[in-house]
């Protein structure tokens, strides 16, 4: 148990360090690919994990070299070949469809989904992460993301009828004591983005993984993490796991759809309305919330 302060934080030993499939959906923009590749592969502490790329229609001659060079090459996806190794996924862009895909064609009972313009800053990230996803109450855990000038991204996500979801504390200072500290401390939410999530595989099949037909390219991750809740789970952010998430640079995910935002709110009317982890108190702002506007 480690004390910043007035705050402790409970460090788990790792009882089992279980195969972790790092899934990279991408689509050229080799420079960004190649960057979260290297991040892990040179900032990584934890000792058993593969990295899956999933190409969906790369063309640019630079990332078709670039995959000549990883070990292994592109090899038909129903091969297992660890550590490293490149699936196919042709066709229109479909976050859910992509990783569900992945999934299935991976067999490590932990599964973690990164954005391909995400990259390690330190080496316990995925180690932090691991730490929880071994608790058997745990369905996801999510990481603290900073934009390039050390702000938040990502620290969690709060629902609200007015803004459906949003990343709390978006566009502060990432050593931020706001709220009592709130964003330094591991903490349960309502949802985590997958642009870096980590869970567990049985838990994926059991609610059915990413909703492929209805939330194609936004809100899978919240609706992912609403049936972790449904199904009893915890979903967990920790702020040791520190990335840095060029935002949307490659696929434009940082918009999103209205429709999809009414299909959540239509199957998800109360938790919405009523998020058991936010507070009533803190007023909700465009993608944030804090003290009250004043």
């Amino acid at each position: 148990m480690v004390g910043q302060g007035a705050r402790y934080r409970v460090r788990r030993a790792i009882a089992e360090p279980l195969k972790i499939a790092i899934i990279i959906p991408t689509r050229d923009r080799v420079e960004l690919l190649a960057r979260c590749v290297e991040s892990i592969v040179s900032r990584t502490d934890y000792p058993n994990y593969e990295i899956v790329i999933v190409d969906n229609d790369s063309r640019e001659p630079a990332t078709l070299r670039y995959y000549e060079k990883l070990p292994h090459g592109i090899i038909p996806p129903h091969r297992i070949i660890p550590p490293h190794r490149i699936i196919r996924y042709p066709g229109p862009f479909n976050f859910s469809a992509i990783n569900n895909y992945a999934v299935r064609n991976t067999d490590a009972p932990w599964i973690l989904f990164l954005n391909n313009d995400t990259e390690a800053i330190d080496a316990q990230w995925l180690t932090s992460m691991a730490e929880h996803i071994q608790r058997p109450e745990v369905g996801a855990v999510g990481a603290k993301l900073l934009f390039p000038d050390n702000t938040i991204q990502h620290a969690g996500v709060t629902l609200a009828e007015k803004g459906t979801a949003a990343h709390a504390y978006c566009h502060a200072p990432a050593n931020t004591m706001e709220n009592g500290g709130h964003l330094q401390l591991v903490r349960n939410y309502s949802a985590v983005t997958a642009a870096c999530m980590l869970t567990r595989r049985d838990l994926f099949e059991q609610v059915g993984g990413f909703d492929e037909m209805q939330l194609a390219v936004t809100y899978n991750d919240v609706d992912y993490c609403l049936k972790l809740r449904q199904a009893g789970y915890l979903v967990v952010y920790t702020p040791f796991a520190q990335l840095r998430h060029y935002e949307s640079a490659s696929r434009g995910r940082g918009k999103s759809d209205p429709a999809e935002g009414r299909l959540l709110r239509l199957r998800w009317p109360g938790v919405i309305a009523h998020d058991p982890y936010g507070n009533p108190n803190l007023a909700w702002r465009e993608e944030n919330y804090g003290p009250p506007a004043r």
